[in-house]
């Protein structure tokens, strides 16, 4: 049985910011150049430091293809089918009781 996890990826001054479902700052903004990874394989993935290098970001995601995990990043949406974008916080419960 595969394992489904997904990431908020913030842009930061020429790196990321990387937040699994628990790790979410309260008051974080999420604009529209935010995005999500979804990553699907056989085990539980540790989100990596919050802060991570342009080139930091990329070798985590090629470690993860590379042990057979699907890797995809997209931009982070909301489940409401108007595709507005909202901040994390609003939504974070909502994530959070759909994960149970």
């Amino acid at each position: 049985m595969d394992i489904t996890q997904e990431f908020l990826v913030l842009p930061c001054e020429g790196g990321v910011r990387v937040y699994g479902v628990h790790d979410f700052p309260s008051g974080t903004w999420v604009g529209r150049d935010a995005q999500k990874l979804h990553v699907v394989g056989p085990v539980w993935v540790r989100p990596p430091r919050p802060e991570l290098t342009a080139a930091q970001w990329e070798k985590w995601q090629d470690i993860l293809r590379e042990a057979g995990f699907s890797v995809t990043v997209g931009p982070f949406w909301t489940s409401t089918p108007s595709g507005r974008y909202h901040l994390l916080e609003d939504v974070r419960d909502e994530l959070l009781r759909s994960a149970r």
